[in-house]
């Protein structure tokens, strides 16, 4: 199979030919000739536009037609070709590897490629084509008909190409360079090309204005900008997140932290940010910035600061969020996200740890299939107090990319573990940080009100317990519980009780604090 990289477009938003681009210390050229080689094409050919400069070492043909955009390279190399099939890979794709190519040569026969597909658009750039595929090509050429999604689309119902869907945690590879803060970013610069492309959607009037990393989760990069004497916030979703496992997940939750501060903001004004800036098209958003004399909640924790009151308005304020949506057919057909919550807490958490800790695998499990199917009310997903801002008489809710319309168990059963997790880290002086538990919940059923029933309570109890299994065992192990005595205790009391867990809420504080009474 022969192997062609099309490098003839005219780098005009670039600013210089994207060809000759240099990431991780070589020209975008070679890198995907490389890319080719490894998957098994050979010769690899390069094809530019008469009058580009032909980089020594590689065999270079040139389009056949001008003013016809990549639909020209692509003749250029079905015209060169002298086997069945040929790899093609534009060289502003530097996400795809050998192995995109692996898994489209898979899908390959005789007379037919095969191409990536995904919700937006197929990737006629980064495919395999049968010789034949010339026919209709020279065809669209004729008429004038340049766009490939066109032929992609014809190649596929003529039986000529397989589109093969591409899992959402690879969407990142299909994206192109196309601009020097894009090149910035696969430099390993994402904030030169975050600050790049927020001057482009004319976000900025200070020449001068500046990002400043904002600690956060595992899952984004979250920036503070200074533009002058005003100050938002920018977050951007990442394709892989930073955890020790592989841990991938849809780019698309950006749009369903959007909505979900939208929906919010209707129920619980001054408790979520507002949204100010965003486009369905990017990865990213920008909201305002809630600073003055609000802390975040986890530091205060982890410092032994333990305020009932901050604990009370959490609790109400997940109740009164839970209370709104609850049976809201508009809230379930927004968050009809199943997909992503199970990417990013179903799979992570119950299921990764069912496969690591047998003893409790079954009824993991289980759980995990009960809350796929449960449908009730609006989750937030990550509902704890890394995402919470607290200062007197305020709650900020933050953080809601694993929005999902289902069990707002979950919800609860997420808050009050990590109040059990910061009580152990801090023990033996931990005995405040457990009372905030008590303190959470009855605010949280109060909000709740008619809602609030031996059911939901029940559900949270054993939600807690699987959670503290998951914080040890799971794809997202808690950070700040480096004893490993305390961490075994933890695994210890949960798998205990998780067989016969107890009924309310109460009860499992009483469990807790006579087995970490000594602790």
């Amino acid at each position: 199979m022969q192997g062609f990289v099309l490098a003839g477009g005219d780098s005009r938003r670039m600013g210089s030919d994207k060809a000759e681009i240099v990431l991780d210390g070589e020209p975008l050229w070679r890198r995907q000739c490389r890319v080719l080689r490894e998957a098994g094409s050979s010769p690899v050919v390069l094809v530019r536009r008469t009058g580009q400069r032909a980089p020594a070492g590689i065999e270079v043909i040139r389009d056949r037609f001008g003013d016809a955009g990549p639909l020209a390279g692509l003749h250029a190399a079905l015209a060169a070709a002298t086997g069945a099939h040929i790899a093609v890979l534009a060289v502003d794709m530097p996400g795809v590897d050998a192995g995109w190519f692996r898994r489209l040569l898979g899908c390959c026969r005789p007379g037919a490629g095969a191409m990536a597909r995904h919700p937006a658009a197929a990737e006629p750039l980064a495919a395999v084509y049968p010789r034949e595929a010339i026919v209709q090509v020279e065809a669209r050429l004729g008429r004038g008909e340049f766009s490939l999604q066109g032929l992609a689309e014809a190649l596929a119902e003529s039986g000529a190409m397989a589109l093969v869907p591409l899992p959402p945690a690879e969407l990142w590879r299909a994206v192109s360079i196309n601009t020097a803060a894009q090149a910035s970013a696969w430099r390993g610069d994402p904030a030169a090309a975050l600050l790049g492309e927020l001057r482009d959607a004319g976000l900025l009037a200070d020449p001068a204005a500046r990002l400043t990393p904002l600690s956060g989760g595992v899952s984004s990069d979250i920036y503070l900008v200074d533009d002058g004497p005003r100050r938002f916030v920018v977050k951007r979703a990442l394709a892989k997140l930073r955890v020790r496992d592989d841990w991938f997940a849809d780019l698309g939750r950006n749009r369903v932290e959007r909505d979900y501060l939208a929906y919010a903001l209707k129920i619980v004004r001054g408790a979520v940010p507002r949204v100010i800036h965003a486009d369905p098209a990017k990865d990213w958003f920008a909201m305002e910035y809630l600073g003055g004399d609000l802390l975040n909640w986890k530091t205060e924790l982890l410092a032994g600061r333990a305020d009932p009151a901050a604990a009370r308005l959490a609790g109400e304020t997940l109740g009164r969020l839970h209370a709104a949506s609850w049976g809201d057919p508009a809230a379930q057909a927004t968050f009809d996200t199943l997909p992503n919550f199970t990417d990013l807490r179903i799979e992570p958490y119950l299921l990764s740890t069912a496969d690591r800790v047998p003893a409790v695998a079954q009824i993991l499990r289980e759980e995990a299939a009960r809350l796929a199917a449960t449908r009730i009310a609006l989750v937030h997903g990550d509902y704890s107090p890394k995402n919470l801002l607290v200062g007197p008489g305020r709650v900020v809710v933050l953080d809601a990319e694993t929005a999902w319309y289902g069990d707002p168990a979950f919800d609860t059963g997420f808050l009050l573990n990590h109040l059990f997790l910061k009580a152990l880290h801090r023990a033996p002086e931990g005995d405040a940080l457990l009372a905030l538990v008590g303190e959470a919940w009855r605010a949280y059923a109060a909000a709740l009100g008619r809602h609030a029933d031996a059911g939901i309570e029940a559900r949270t109890v054993r939600l807690v317990l699987s959670l503290m299994i998951a914080r040890v065992h799971g794809k997202s192990p808690v950070e700040y519980l480096t004893d490993p005595g305390k961490r075994r205790g933890l695994s210890d009391f949960a798998c205990r009780h998780l067989a016969r867990p107890p009924e309310t809420v109460a009860g499992l504080a009483a469990a807790w604090r006579a087995a970490f009474s000594r602790t």
